[in-house]
């Protein structure tokens, strides 16, 4: 069985004053805030080097909407964070790489004509085929995908129950 004394316990019952670098004692064994704070130390290196290497999926709302403006208008996608942390990647501006792999995500079309043609056919047909609502009198489709930041979207599938 192990005991540990801390220091504050042996100067409440003054057996001896302890020296200040005493942290505690396990089993007769003195241990001192220099080993206290390498070890805290290496636990938090640990944990930052996981945090840093760990790749987590989250969960993205894809939305395709039709926007009835002069600037910036006409059928536009964008991302979001499923939890509240709004990134709001606007697909079209600022992440241009994801139209092959959200394509490939929710096939609707056959690949014919360039990227570029294929991602202007591909969002009306998708906020046709996951319309969730209406918005300027076109539907607008919601898609869920898991997505790393880094790697490829993949679809999360709804289960029918």
């Amino acid at each position: 069985m192990t005991s540990i004394i801390t220091r504050s316990a042996l100067m409440t019952w003054g057996k001896t004053v302890p020296p200040p670098e005493l942290a505690y004692v396990v089993d007769g064994q003195m241990v001192t805030w220099a080993q206290v704070m390498a070890r805290r130390r290496q636990h938090q290196a640990e944990l930052l080097r996981q945090k840093r290497h760990a790749i987590s999926q989250r969960a993205y709302v894809l939305r395709v909407a039709y926007f009835d403006q002069s600037l910036m208008g006409g059928w536009q996608a964008m991302m979001d964070d499923w939890r509240g942390r709004h990134h709001g990647i606007w697909i079209d501006r600022d992440c241009t790489r994801l139209r092959a792999p959200l394509m490939r995500c929710f096939p609707l079309l056959l690949a014919v004509g360039s990227e570029d043609e294929q991602w202007r056919c591909w969002k009306p047909e998708f906020a046709r085929c996951f319309r969730r609502r209406d918005q300027d009198r076109q539907p607008l489709g919601v898609g869920f995908v898991w997505w790393n930041g880094r790697d490829l979207p993949r679809q999360i599938k709804r289960r029918m129950s």
